[in-house]
C-alpha cells in the first residue's frame, strides 16, 4: 500500500464523479468502477462551497485529500478479509489522532480500475517534478492500481476550530516541516501496513517499538485545543416553521438566520432540510414515490428494526397486521401502506419516516450494485418434481431425486436462479442421482431450514437477518412454502455462501454441528440438516428473497476442528488397538534400539569424546529430555497404562523401557530419536532462518551454526554439557585409543612443545597441561597417564620429564572446547 496525504482548494468532488484531469483522456466511468464506502460527498460539497464563500475565511485550502493505492493482490486480500472499513478507520484514526469521527465531514469510495494502463501525457509545467515525470515517463503506459479516495473537510463538526493532521508541527523552518510532514506520513504507512499485513514498498526499517515511539511523539504534539463546542441541541422543528412559505417570514427564526449564525455548514444544511417548506415539499413527492414500491423491501429491517410482527398482502402494496380495533376492542387485522404504517403504528413524524424509509430503500436497492459479478454463488440444483403417494394440497409430499447439477451464479441474480429450478441442495451428485452414495463432494454452500415445529422454537425471519447483520456475514433468505401456514409460525431458509467446500463426506455431521454452533443457531434449524443428500424446495413465486450484505463466511476454521474430531476418533480406534498390542510394541521399541546402537560412535583419533548411545538409553529419562524441550508435556494414567502428551499428540509411555509409542504416527520415540528430531529441526531453522526455539534449547552458539551437523554425534555431547550437564558425564566417553595415535603421531615426547601445539590445534583445546603422572585434557579434565600407556602410548613417553607443572598450582578449567 502507498498512502498520499494533500490539501485541496476545491473541485474534489467533480474529479471523483467525472474523472476530468488535465492528465487523463478518459471519464471516470470509462476508467473506473466506483465503490462509495462512507460518508457524504454532498457534505464534502456543500462545506468545501461554504468555505469558499465565507468572506473571513483566509484560509488557502478546504480538505485533506487521501489517495490509499493497493496492488491488485492486496485489493484482493481486503475484499475477501472485507476490511477495507478497518483499514480507512485505522488510517483516520493515526493522522487526525485530535479528532474523533464524528466531527469530521468525511467521504470515502474505492476506485476499482476498468482500464488497466493509459498513455502518460507530458506534463506542461516548467517546475522539477514535471521535468522528471516527463523525463522518467514520456511515451510509456502508466499502469493503474485499484485505489481509495478519502476526503476530510477542514470544518470541523463539533468544534470551531478546524480538522488538522498530526503530520503539520509548526517550525519557523519551513524545510524542517516539510520533512516533519514526510517523515510523520511513512510513520502511519509502516503501522498500517504493518497491521493489516501489507506490502510496504517505502519501510522505514524501524523496530515496531521506534515506530510507535516517534508516531507517540508526533500524536501528543497534534492533541491542542479544539475550541469551543458548536450548537449541539436539536432545534423542534414543530415549535418554529409551519408549511405555509408566508408564515415563514413573520417567524423568530428565519432560515436564513439559521444559515448565517451556524458558522459549520453541513450543521446548517441538516437544519435547513427539517424545516424548509420546499424540503418538506420534497419529503411529500418523496413520499408517493415509497408507497408506490414493494413493502416486502422494507419489511425485514422494520422487523429486526422495531421488533414488530408484520407481512406483506398478496400483492405487495400494504403492510397487513393484526391489531385491536380501539371502539370494539376486538382482534382484526388491517392493511396499511408503508408510510401510513410507520406515521399511525410506529409514531414516527412524517419527515423521519420519509428519511428513514428512503434509507432503507436505498440500502436495499444498492446491495446488488456494490455487490461485484465475481463473488459467485455455488449451488447443487434439479427441475425434477413429483409429488409421493398420499399427498395433499395441505400436506403436499415433494420429491426431487434425479437430474442434478452443480451451477455457479451471482448474488444479483440469487433469485432468478433459485426460482428457475424445484429444488437445491448443499451435496453434489456424481450421477444427477440423489442419495447419499452418490455424493461426490459438497458445494461452498450452507442451507438451513428454519421449520419452528417444537415449542420451545419461535425463530423469525427478522432474527435471521439480525443474526446474519451480527456476524457481518453474506446470507439469503426467503419463506418456505408453509410460512405462517397457521397465521403465526414462520418457517424459511437461509442460504449462506461459505469460501471453502466440504471435501470430505465423513465428516459432515461433525462439520456441520460446528457451523450451527458457531452461528449460535443451536436448537433452532431442522435436522434435516444432518442428512447430507438432504434437498430443499425453491421459493414460491409471489416471495422476495432477502439479501443480507456481508463478507462471505469464513469456513476454514470449521473445516479444521471438523477434521481435527475425524482424527481424534481415528487415533483413539489406534489406540485401542494399540493397547491391546503391547507386547508387540515392546519388542518394536527394542529393534529400534538394536538398530540405533548399530551405529554407536567408536574411539578414534576426530574427536577427543565420544557420546554412547547405549548411555543415552539407560541413563537419560526420555520424559526429562521431552520436558525440556516442551515444558508443556505431561505424562498421567489411564487405568494401567501411562499417557504422555507432548505438542505430537498422544504417546504410551513405557517406562522400563525408557521409550513411548506415537498414537498419531505409529512411530517409536527413544531418547535418541527425540533428539535427533529436535536437531534436525535446528538444521532447518539455520537453513530458512525460520524460528530458532530449536537452536536456543540445543544451545547452539553464532559462530556454530555454518558447521551445524545433526548426525555428528558430538552435537549431541555439546548439547548436554551446556544446557542438561547433570546427564553429560554418564553419557560421555574419553577416546583413550584415538588420543593415543595423535600422541604417538604429533608428540616426539611430554616435552615437545610443537607437537603439544600440534595436538591441541588437532582438538581445538584451549588447554593441555602435562604432571607427573597425568594430564589435564581442556574439557575434560584430568587422565591417567597409566590408561594412556595400557591403550597403545609409546614408552618414549615413559621417559622421566624435565619440565613438569604442579597440579596444585593448576587451576580447574570448567569451559568446554569442541
Amino acid at each position: 500500500m502507498i498512502a498520499q496525504l494533500t490539501k485541496g482548494e476545491k473541485g474534489i468532488a467533480e474529479y471523483l464523479r467525472t474523472g476530468h484531469s488535465k492528465h487523463s483522456r478518459y471519464t471516470r466511468d470509462e476508467k473506473d468502477e466506483r465503490i462509495p464506502l462512507m460518508g457524504s460527498l454532498q457534505a464534502i460539497e456543500d462545506s468545501q462551497n461554504a468555505q469558499l464563500a465565507n468572506p473571513k475565511s483566509k484560509q488557502k485550502y478546504n480538505y485533506y485529500h487521501a489517495s490509499l493505492s493497493f496492488t491488485r493482490e492486496e485489493w484482493e486480500k481486503i475484499e475477501k478479509e472485507g476490511n477495507i472499513q478497518e483499514i480507512i478507520d485505522e488510517y483516520l484514526k493515526l493522522n487526525f489522532p485530535n479528532h474523533s469521527k464524528d466531527e469530521m465531514i468525511l467521504y470515502a469510495e474505492a476506485q476499482i480500475p476498468i482500464i488497466q494502463s493509459e498513455p502518460y501525457i507530458p506534463r506542461e509545467g516548467k517546475d522539477t517534478k514535471s521535468k522528471r515525470l516527463n523525463a522518467e515517463y514520456e511515451g510509456k503506459e502508466i499502469g493503474r492500481s485499484p485505489h481509495v479516495h478519502l476526503i476530510i473537510s477542514f470544518e470541523n463538526m463539533k468544534f470551531s476550530r478546524g480538522i488538522k493532521t498530526a503530520g503539520m508541527v509548526y517550525s519557523k523552518d519551513r524545510s524542517q516541516m516539510i520533512a516533519s510532514a514526510i517523515k510523520f506520513k511513512s510513520i502511519v504507512q509502516d503501522i498500517v501496513c504493518e497491521k493489516f499485513g501489507l506490502d510496504n514498498p517505502e519501510p522505514l526499517g524501524l523496530s515496531r517499538s521506534e515506530l510507535l515511539r516517534q508516531y507517540e511523539s508526533f500524536r501528543k504534539a497534534a492533541m491542542v485545543e479544539k475550541g469551543k463546542p458548536r450548537i449541539e441541541q436539536e432545534i423542534d422543528q414543530k415549535h418554529i416553521l409551519p408549511l405555509d412559505r408566508n408564515l415563514a417570514e413573520t417567524k423568530d427564526i428565519a432560515l436564513d438566520e439559521i444559515k448565517n449564525n451556524t458558522k459549520n455548514s453541513v450543521i446548517a444544511n441538516e437544519i435547513v432540510k427539517a424545516i424548509d417548506p420546499e424540503v418538506r415539499a420534497q419529503n411529500v413527492q418523496l413520499a408517493e414515490t415509497l408507497k408506490s414500491k414493494d413493502v416486502n423491501l422494507f419489511i425485514p429491517t422494520l422487523k429486526a428494526k422495531f421488533g414488530v410482527d408484520i407481512r406483506s398482502n398478496e400483492d405487495g402494496t400494504r403492510i397487513r397486521f393484526e391489531t385491536i380495533t380501539p371502539k370494539t376492542r376486538k382482534p382484526s387485522t388491517q392493511n396499511r401502506n408503508v408510510l401510513d404504517y410507520c406515521t399511525k403504528q410506529l409514531n414516527l413524524r412524517f419527515d423521519d419516516a420519509v428519511k428513514m424509509l428512503s434509507e432503507i430503500a436505498l440500502e436495499q436497492e444498492s446491495l446488488s450494485k456494490n455487490l461485484k459479478n465475481t463473488d459467485t454463488i455455488e449451488l447443487s440444483v434439479s427441475s425434477d418434481f413429483k409429488l409421493l403417494q398420499g399427498s395433499t394440497k395441505e400436506k403436499p409430499k415433494p420429491q426431487a431425486v434425479f437430474g442434478w447439477k452443480t451451477i455457479l451464479t451471482n448474488p444479483q441474480n440469487l433469485e432468478n436462479t433459485l426460482k428457475q429450478y424445484s429444488a437445491i441442495s448443499m451435496a453434489k451428485f456424481s450421477n444427477g442421482s440423489r442419495n447419499n452414495a452418490n455424493i461426490s463432494g459438497f458445494t461452498k454452500t450452507l442451507i438451513f431450514d428454519i421449520d419452528n415445529k417444537e415449542a420451545h422454537q419461535d425463530m423469525k425471519i427478522s432474527d435471521g437477518i439480525e443474526l446474519l447483520k451480527r456476524k457481518g456475514i453474506q446470507g439469503f433468505i426467503y419463506p418456505s412454502s408453509s410460512h405462517l401456514y397457521d397465521g403465526k409460525t414462520e418457517k424459511f431458509r437461509m442460504i449462506v455462501p461459505t469460501t471453502k467446500a466440504l471435501q470430505d463426506k465423513d465428516i459432515y455431521k461433525d462439520y456441520m454441528h460446528l457451523v450451527v454452533r458457531n452461528l449460535g443457531l443451536e436448537g433452532k434449524i431442522d435436522t434435516v440438516s444432518d442428512t447430507s443428500s438432504q434437498c430443499y424446495y425453491q421459493p414460491l413465486k409471489k416471495d422476495n428473497v432477502i439479501l443480507v450484505d456481508g463478507k462471505t463466511f469464513d469456513n476454514s476454521e470449521i473445516l479444521r476442528q471438523a477434521s481435527l474430531l475425524k482424527e481424534a476418533k481415528i487415533e483413539q480406534g489406534i489406540e485401542n488397538q494399540a493397547f491391546g498390542n503391547i507386547d508387540q510394541i515392546r519388542k518394536g521399541i527394542d529393534a529400534t534400539k538394536k538398530f540405533e546402537l548399530q551405529h554407536e560412535p567408536i574411539d578414534d583419533e576426530r574427536y577427543l569424546t565420544r557420546v554412547s548411545l547405549q548411555s543415552l538409553h539407560d541413563r537419560v529419562p526420555l520424559y526429562d529430555l521431552v520436558r525440556y524441550f516442551e515444558p508443556n508435556a505431561t505424562i498421567h494414567q489411564e487405568g494401567k497404562n501411562q499417557i504422555m502428551h507432548t505438542k505430537e499428540g498422544r504417546h504410551l509411555y513405557i517406562q522400563d523401557q525408557n521409550s513411548a509409542y506415537s498414537f498419531k504416527k505409529g512411530e517409536y520415540v527413544t531418547p535418541y530419536t527425540y533428539l535427533q528430531k529436535r536437531m534436525n529441526e535446528a538444521a532447518s531453522e539455520i537453513k530458512y532462518q525460520t524460528s530458532n526455539e530449536n537452536i536456543l534449547k540445543l544451545g547452539i552458539q553464532p559462530q556454530e551454526e555454518k558447521s551445524f551437523n545433526p548426525k555428528n554425534p558430538n552435537e549431541i555431547s555439546k548439547f548436554f554439557s551446556r544446557k542438561l550437564s547433570k546427564y553429560w558425564r554418564s553419557i560421555t566417553s574419553f577416546n583413550f585409543i584415538g588420543f593415543t595415535k595423535s600422541l604417538n603421531r604429533l608428540m616426539t615426547s611430554w616435552n615437545d612443545h610443537q607437537g603439544k601445539k600440534l595436538v591441541m590445534d588437532h582438538y581445538g583445546l584451549n588447554k593441555f597441561d602435562i604432571f607427573d603422572n597425568s594430564l589435564n585434557v581442556g574439557y575434560w579434565g584430568s587422565i591417567k597417564k597409566s590408561d594412556l600407556l595400557s591403550n597403545g602410548l609409546d614408552q618414549r613417553f615413559n621417559k622421566p620429564e624435565i619440565e613438569i607443572k604442579d597440579e596444585e598450582q593448576t587451576k580447574k578449567y570448567d569451559g568446554i572446547d569442541f
